[in-house]
């Protein structure tokens, strides 16, 4: 885990909306909270290597990489070429979502699908420990067509709507879509920056490119309350080809004090 301070807002940085009243010197206090920054930069050399960097890899298959010609580090999370294989990482499911508690969350990552308008699907946020076990199916299901019936938050691209991230909250099998619809139209090769904070009451803020996507008020209907959930970011296949997402960076704090 790395502390970083802030930077001038830009297109590749993290969005202040989001981040600006993460206390990053406090939840580096493990007695306080957690705070977790990875920018691959100048981790991963081989397609097999994913020992040396700060996030799980699981999958079907190996294929992780490091995009030397980007300026800012970069990672390729790569499928292989049979009928639902998948790629992901994560880390350890730490955060828990609990109404009026004071305990906040915040999430943002910078990604590009390598392809659009393919048989394949996307997701970045935060799940529950079914979604991190090693060789596990990831957060979608072989269809790509919906979501692992697990707990999460965050943002996913099936294979319905091949060219769009939707804003999402899931309860084991009951999947909501939240805001507008969709949430983000993509390019191919394009990176967005995807992103969330729980303010420790009873709303979820939900961000693409800084800007304010949805608010979202928590129900215990919709929303796996008080259980732990980590970040995510995975890709699955559904047809026979190869398919990737690009990675810039991976941000998360929690503040469970």
């Amino acid at each position: 885990m790395e502390l970083t301070r802030f930077k001038q807002a830009g297109t590749t940085r993290e969005s202040l909306n989001i981040w600006a009243d993460c206390p990053q010197e406090k939840l580096n206090d493990n007695r306080t909270g957690l705070y977790f920054f990875e920018d691959f930069h100048g981790v991963v050399q081989a397609s097999d290597d994913t020992s040396v960097f700060n996030m799980h890899f699981y999958g079907t298959v190996a294929e992780v990489s490091r995009l030397d010609a980007v300026a800012t580090g970069a990672i390729e999370l790569e499928t292989g070429s049979t009928n639902n294989d998948n790629a992901n990482i994560a880390l350890e499911p730490e955060a828990q979502i609990v109404l009026n508690s004071g305990k906040k969350i915040w999430f943002e990552t910078r990604i590009a699908a390598d392809e659009i308008d393919v048989d394949q699907g996307i997701f970045v946020g935060m799940g529950e420990e079914p979604f991190q076990l090693i060789g596990g199916a990831g957060p979608l299901k072989d269809d790509v067509a919906a979501l692992t019936d697990k707990d999460c938050v965050g943002f996913r691209l099936l294979t319905g709507d091949q060219d769009a991230f939707d804003a999402v909250v899931k309860k084991d099998s009951s999947e909501t879509e939240v805001g507008a619809a969709p949430a983000q139209v993509v390019v191919a090769g394009t990176y967005y920056n995807f992103g969330f904070k729980f303010d420790g009451a009873t709303t979820i803020e939900f961000y693409v490119d800084g800007d304010l996507h949805f608010l979202y008020k928590v129900t215990a209907a919709t929303v796996g309350l008080a259980t732990a959930m980590g970040p995510v970011v995975g890709i699955k296949q559904g047809g026979s080809s190869a398919r990737s997402v690009l990675v810039d960076w991976v941000r998360w704090g929690y503040d469970f004090q």
